[in-house]
């Protein structure tokens, strides 16, 4: 005898307790995050957000400080090949500002006194500032951008008691 043919509508044993006890949505038994899951995944991804912010930031104030460091090595190069050129040589100590309408000021110092090779010469340092306009409209010189020193030879000082070289 053959066996009979089930179909939908009939069903000659009783169902498996298993898959009546589980859930079924779909193909299977589906999984979902508890809040505290979604509350933890929000907090993480919170505390990200603010990390990236905090880096972007800090990486734009370092491209900034590096642009104007740039711009001021560019302005000191350019003011000791033009006091080089000049007949007056280095200058020993000045305080100016560049052309307007620039927000760049320099000055000068003596630094200290040192024999090189035997020859004494002043060491000097020239400073470059980036000028800030006040509200009472006074120029105001904080730090220097950058700093650059040089060697110029001492003057050679006349007393008046010297007498000038013989034979000559």
């Amino acid at each position: 005898m053959l066996p009979q043919r089930q179909n939908a509508f009939t069903s000659q044993s009783t169902p498996n307790p298993s898959i009546v006890s589980q859930p079924t949505c779909g193909t299977g038994p589906t999984q979902a995050f508890t809040l505290i899951e979604v509350i933890a995944a929000l907090v993480l991804m919170a505390g990200l957000l603010v990390s990236c912010l905090t880096a972007l930031s800090s990486y734009q104030v370092a491209l900034a400080n590096a642009s104007q460091r740039s711009e001021a090595i560019k302005i000191a190069d350019r003011l000791l090949t033009a006091w080089h050129a000049s007949s007056d040589g280095l200058p020993s100590v000045v305080v100016g500002t560049l052309p307007a309408p620039s927000e760049w000021s320099y000055q000068t110092r003596w630094v200290k006194t040192q024999a090189l090779c035997e020859v004494p010469v002043a060491v000097m340092r020239l400073e470059i500032f980036r000028t800030s306009t006040r509200s009472d409209s006074r120029r105001e010189m904080v730090k220097p951008v950058v700093a650059v020193s040089y060697v110029r030879p001492l003057q050679k000082r006349r007393t008046r008691n010297a007498l000038p070289p013989l034979g000559g």
